[in-house]
């Protein structure tokens, strides 16, 4: 019981604490997303407004090595009607194609769209000329090393909670053992006196430390010598008692026998 509250409290603290360095992870790298969107959004937005895919595409591609911390996996642009403008991936998203409808699904709004299975980020941002919505940015970034390291804080809580739950269950069995033992030798010394024996419990029973045990067994042997007293006190009143009814019997066989006619 003691071992399934502890692995309880471990879990819940563990999923606390992951779930704190999740929202810290996730806005952290929006953060540095946003000025990474933010930062493409201007440096296109002439180009957009004059169509120019060639001054775009370079754009992207001296941008993108500045910005390898958070590791811009693809970066899409395309007009207010989804045509592709230009990509650092023109293989996958050819130059005036259409923008790929499975692809647009993967951005989820404004908001960074995180997919634990793929290990990647998605984010698209507007970008804006005097009001009016010219172009987007569509992004995806390798958030493969912000998983990883989740997953080795969350190794490192599991192993850490088994090793403090086992640890604390170790001494807390030791700790109940101990405080327990000290009964199980009164309830056994018990068992004999009503079995109809009585056996006082001996100095090595005696617990090396608590106060309170030693008192109660001290208390338990002063009733086992009591009993023993009153025991030893009636057998001797009984051996007597048969002895003076012994003692008047001899008497009066020894009357009758000196006057045999006397009665």
């Amino acid at each position: 019981m003691v071992m399934l509250l502890m692995a309880t409290v471990s879990v819940a603290l563990s999923e606390r604490v992951l779930t704190r360095l999740s929202q810290n992870q996730e806005a952290y790298l929006e953060g540095l997303a946003s000025s990474y969107l933010d930062g493409v959004a201007a440096s296109v937005s002439p180009s957009v407004l004059r169509r120019d895919n060639w001054e775009i595409y370079d754009a992207l591609l001296r941008m993108k090595p500045q910005m390898a911390a958070i590791m811009p996996r693809e970066t899409v642009i395309t007009d207010a009607n989804n045509i592709i403008l230009a990509s650092d991936t023109p293989e996958t998203h050819p130059t005036l194609a259409q923008m790929g409808e499975m692809f647009r699904r993967e951005f989820d709004g404004p908001q960074m769209r995180l997919d634990i299975g793929s290990k990647l980020a998605f984010q698209i941002r507007p970008i804006s000329h005097n009001g009016e919505i010219i172009g987007k940015v569509y992004v995806v970034f390798d958030a493969s090393s912000l998983l990883k390291e989740r997953r080795e804080v969350l190794i490192a809580l599991l192993l850490t909670n088994a090793l403090v739950t086992t640890l604390l269950a170790g001494i807390g069995f030791f700790v109940v053992r101990r405080m327990v033992r000290p009964l199980q030798i009164l309830e056994s010394h018990l068992q004999i006196s009503a079995s109809g024996g009585l056996q006082p419990i001996s100095n090595d029973e005696f617990p090396k430390a608590g106060q309170e045990a030693r008192r109660i067994f001290a208390a338990f042997n002063r009733l086992v010598s009591a009993e023993k007293d009153k025991e030893a006190l009636v057998d001797r009143l009984t051996k007597e008692e048969r002895l003076a009814s012994l003692g008047r019997v001899a008497s009066g066989m020894a009357h009758e026998i000196n006057n045999p006619l006397g009665g």
